[in-house]
């Protein structure tokens, strides 16, 4: 099935997962019905003006409505009024904001456009919604907006491209309400099936602010495309054609992800912004260089890596990249999928080519230059370099398993020696 009918708001799985977050929503905030809500014969439901209660969300569970139960709530004492101070706490407060904006005449501006976006009820009930059943998010896109900013002030783009990135940075994640709640918390393993449903959130909430808000097209168009990358590596259509808005809004999001995920945050950032030279934009990529590389960074020392550690995973991450080649390479002996074919070689022979520019593909001699040398800042490297092939490749076993689903099992069945190779890729932590 086309991801576009997957990420419908329709859905049976989309109407099920948003329905899940709102009740839990409907437990601490005042939601209230601000439209008579119908079925489709036309018999009223509920009447405006009632308060939504939890037991209420969760009968609509499986049943039509005339209209997008969306347009029929809002939330009493939601985001729109305390947006701007939201902002300016955390921005005033969080060291990485303080780095990623060292003048006030910057932050001033950054709140000042985030304070200034319109939220109709809908896009205000459903931002709130996201801010209470999913921690961190408002600051993450708080960030995100302020990092696209930043960036499309380098790029010396008029105002209104200014507001524009910061709508797509604000509200490039509010699909995830529609995705179900992971049982799991986050910390189980991530399973093929609930990857196959977070690879949509981009195409999620792109529909629905081309449904529930009156934002041009460039902007949806950007959120759909924040985890594209310009190289095809990325989803959930694998395009390399981005906009302008999306590409400033790609390497941002990245980018906040990284930074904000604690020790050597800055090195790291600046590695996953250069580690496939044509991963991002390079307009965009070079704009943001000079201050990956001058930020002040004072987390995990280099020499917290052990190279006794490190060294059997390099080892094993070279031959298993090497083994994947050649089963690609078996592989195009039948007769399959074409352009997934050329993707994955196109994918590993990516990944070869910086593992071979950095002088890692012979470990063994690599290491022993280095404990010779004492050189922890290049042990550091090697670790972050490392963990940046194994998360690709990661993805790509994921991205490849959910490519053949729709696919004949004669086809199925010839991959699965490649995905089984990928399955033991070394862990990238410890």
């Amino acid at each position: 099935m086309p991801f576009s009918e997957l990420a419908a708001l329709d859905h049976p799985d989309r109407h099920s997962a948003v329905l899940q977050h709102l009740t839990v929503f409907c437990e601490s905030s005042e939601v209230l019905i601000e439209e008579d809500v119908f079925d489709p014969k036309g018999h009223l439901l509920l009447q405006r003006g009632r308060r939504l209660t939890s037991q209420l969300a969760a009968s609509f569970k499986g049943r039509e409505l005339y209209h997008p139960l969306e347009r029929c709530l809002r939330v009493r004492n939601g985001l729109y009024s305390s947006l701007r101070e939201r902002a300016r706490s955390h921005i005033d407060q969080d060291e990485l904001m303080q780095r990623l904006l060292p003048t006030q005449e910057m932050r001033h501006d950054v709140i000042t456009l985030i304070g200034e976006l319109r939220l109709n009820p809908t896009l205000e009930w459903l931002l709130t919604c996201l801010d209470v059943t999913h921690k961190g998010a408002l600051n993450h896109h708080i960030g995100v907006a302020a990092m696209s900013c930043m960036t499309a002030m380098q790029a010396k783009l008029p105002e209104t491209e200014l507001r524009k990135v910061v709508a797509a940075a604000m509200f490039h994640d509010i699909g995830d309400l529609y995705i179900a709640p992971d049982p799991a918390g986050g910390k189980g393993e991530l399973t093929l099936e609930r990857w196959g449903q977070m690879v949509l959130h981009p195409l999620i909430s792109r529909n629905i602010l081309t449904d529930f808000a009156l934002l041009p097209a460039d902007v949806t168009q950007a959120v759909a495309e924040h985890h594209e990358r310009s190289n095809g590596g990325g989803y959930p259509h694998k395009t390399s054609s981005l906009s302008q808005l999306g590409s400033i809004l790609a390497i941002s999001e990245a980018l906040i992800g990284v930074l904000g995920s604690g020790g050597n945050s800055g090195r790291r950032a600046y590695m996953a912004l250069h580690f496939e030279r044509d991963e991002f934009a390079n307009g965009v990529a070079s704009l943001l260089t000079p201050f990956l590389t001058h930020i002040d960074v004072q987390n995990t020392a280099p020499d917290n890596v052990d190279p006794m550690k490190l060294m059997p995973k390099l080892k094993a991450l070279t031959t298993l990249m090497a083994n994947a080649e050649r089963l690609v390479e078996d592989i195009r002996e039948n007769p399959v999928n074409a352009d997934l074919l050329a993707h994955i070689r196109a994918r590993l022979q990516r990944l070869n080519s910086t593992l071979n520019a950095t002088g890692m593909s012979d470990p063994v001699m690599l290491f022993e230059q280095i404990l010779e040398g004492h050189d922890t800042r290049m042990l550091l490297e090697m670790d972050m370099t490392t963990r940046e092939i194994i998360w690709r490749l990661r993805y790509l076993a994921r991205s490849v398993s959910l490519d053949l689903a729709p696919m004949p099992p004669m086809h199925q069945k010839l991959f699965e020696p490649f995905l089984e190779l990928l399955s033991k890729t070394p862990d990238a932590r410890g």
